[in-house]
């Protein structure tokens, strides 16, 4: 029989022992020791003054006096003396002064850093995870940095299974709703509150903006001469639009508030015989009332400036700031005609677009 234990060295009481007891305590000791170990810190080089019994350190480099040369070995305090022990590989100690815990790795202490965390159902930090939420943490500030032992770059990547599902981050608020960019099909999308698509870039790298107001539209065919100074609408007919409300009667309303751009554009074409005095302004009503030029700027004519018809091109284009509700109406109005024409040709243009 050994008369020591294999892991710790405490003496065995043997058979035919006398004074058995003084075996026994040694053993204890040895365990008050070493059992569930607190050291007091690692950074003393000097033993202290005045210990306490069971008081313990793990002496620091360049150990003087009764440490020297147990640099890196538990020093426990008893009965007026220093006992010294030497660590084995995957011996546990907590620093007091630190506030942690210290592995001995065979050649020297390092704190623990928690076990690597592989194939776990679910991980809550500073909050409770579950099957839906699987990671989860509560913390004002979050941190992911470079390896700088890798690439010293730094990637986060949400993967999803197909073009069929989504993959999102979301910005979740309490008082408006959720902010969210996503990949829908092929597309990034990003959402403002209640779902509302704000902006798309899809595979090709081509931007849209789902809800951005705009309509763009065209028409050629004949008009008819309406009285003197009477507003005709033009019709147009449609080749794309989004949050522009157009009603039977040809007027277009504004959906959201914002700076808009319109484009207009019409070819006015009479026969040559058509009587030189002819005159017609293109016109647009803003809330029902005539623009003018105080809204758009005319390539040829301002209201004061009727054009005399012929074959002729009017441009008209304005830019500024209109809010939600605004309602315009776009056509024509004959100003003067000693002999009117009735029908004549025209070809037209649209364009609506909010651009902030």
């Amino acid at each position: 029989m050994s008369s020591n234990t294999p892991n710790l060295g405490m003496p065995f009481v043997q058979e035919s022992q006398s004074q058995k007891h003084v075996t026994v305590n040694e053993s204890l000791s040895e365990l008050d020791a070493l059992v569930q170990p607190a050291v007091i810190n690692q950074t003393t080089t000097t033993p202290p003054v005045s210990p306490n019994s069971g008081d313990r350190y793990i002496p620091a480099a360049t150990a003087t006096g009764d440490w020297l040369g147990e640099e890196g070995n538990i020093a426990y305090y008893e009965e007026n003396a220093w006992k010294f022990y030497i660590p084995e590989e995957g011996w546990a100690v907590w620093d007091k002064d630190v506030g942690n815990f210290y592995i001995y790795d065979g050649a020297a202490w390092g704190i623990y850093s928690g076990p690597t965390v592989t194939q776990v159902p679910f991980l809550g930090i500073n909050d409770t995870a579950n099957t839906s939420q699987r990671l989860i943490s509560s913390s004002n500030e979050i941190v992911h940095s470079f390896d700088p032992s890798g690439t010293n770059s730094s990637v986060v990547t949400i993967n999803r299974n197909s073009n069929l599902n989504t993959s999102s981050l979301i910005y979740s608020t309490s008082s408006v709703g959720d902010y969210s960019i996503s990949t829908e099909v092929d597309d990034l999308v990003i959402r403002g509150p209640g779902g509302v698509g704000c902006m798309a870039v899809n595979a090709s790298g081509f931007v849209s903006f789902p809800q951005m107001p705009y309509f763009c539209g065209l028409a050629e065919d004949n008009i008819t001469y309406g009285a003197t100074g009477i507003f005709i609408p033009y019709t147009f007919n449609t080749i794309t639009s989004n949050n522009i409300t157009i009603t039977a009667s040809n007027i277009y309303t504004l959906q959201s508030t914002g700076v808009y751009e319109i484009l207009f554009d019409a070819t006015y074409d009479l026969d040559d015989g058509a009587p030189a005095d002819n005159e017609i302004a293109q016109d647009v009503l803003l809330n029902g009332l005539s623009a003018g030029g105080s809204f758009f700027v005319w390539s040829k004519r301002v209201d004061s400036t009727p054009i005399r018809l012929n074959t002729v091109q009017v441009i008209g284009r304005g830019i500024g700031p209109l809010i939600s509700g605004t309602t315009l109406q776009f056509g024509q109005r004959l100003i003067s005609a000693s002999t009117p024409i009735s029908p004549y040709y025209v070809s037209r243009t649209l364009t609506i677009k909010k651009i902030s």
